[in-house]
């Protein structure tokens, strides 16, 4: 059992389950890029993707997404216009992470349309850069404004499908076998 497989599950197992277009975290630099490349040959075949999006201090960011799910949720007319706001013109997934990490470059947090990227509402995404952070109605996984009830669900749907994962990576189970392939 690899503890960075832990450290997958623990952070990207709705994204494992298909439940999520993708999830976000960091690791040390020096093992993450071996670590990514990795999870990428095994886990490529099931439609999860891993990529380092960012550098800093050390640490990497790394992006773990299903290419079919981001690739549908760029296809929607609204993400599209809220990320050309942005600058985005390539709505492939490929040519819009590129820019997501350009952006991330130039920002000292995460730019605020990377929720985009995660699943999140788009009026949560909205309300959260309209009120700068604050007076959200629920915090959680993300700051919700909108739907209060349906980001609970998800909160307690993602958070359930954690607890599992986790179990079952403590029984035996890799992330491999974990990894739910695209339907």
């Amino acid at each position: 059992m690899l503890m960075s497989d832990l450290c997958l599950i623990t952070h990207c197992s709705p994204t494992l389950a298909n439940l999520k277009t993708g999830n976000l975290f960091s690791m040390d630099c020096p093992f993450a890029h071996s670590q990514v490349e990795q999870w990428n040959k095994q886990l490529n075949p099931k439609g999860i993707f891993a990529r380092i999006i960012q550098r800093t201090g050390g640490r990497c960011v790394i992006y773990v997404y299903r290419r079919e799910m981001l690739e549908k949720d760029l296809q929607s007319t609204e993400i599209q216009e809220f990320l050309a706001s942005y600058g985005y013109d390539d709505f492939t997934p490929d040519g819009a992470i590129n820019r997501l990490c350009s952006r991330m470059r130039f920002h000292d947090d995460f730019p605020h349309e990377i929720g985009a990227f995660l699943s999140y509402p788009l009026n949560d995404i909205l309300g959260f850069i309209e009120n700068k952070g604050q007076n959200c109605k629920l915090c959680g996984i993300w700051k919700v404004y909108d739907d209060v009830e349906g980001a609970q669900r998800q909160f307690t749907r993602f958070k359930k499908c954690r607890d599992v994962y986790t179990r079952m990576w403590k029984s035996g189970k890799s992330a491999y076998q974990l990894a739910v392939p695209t339907r």
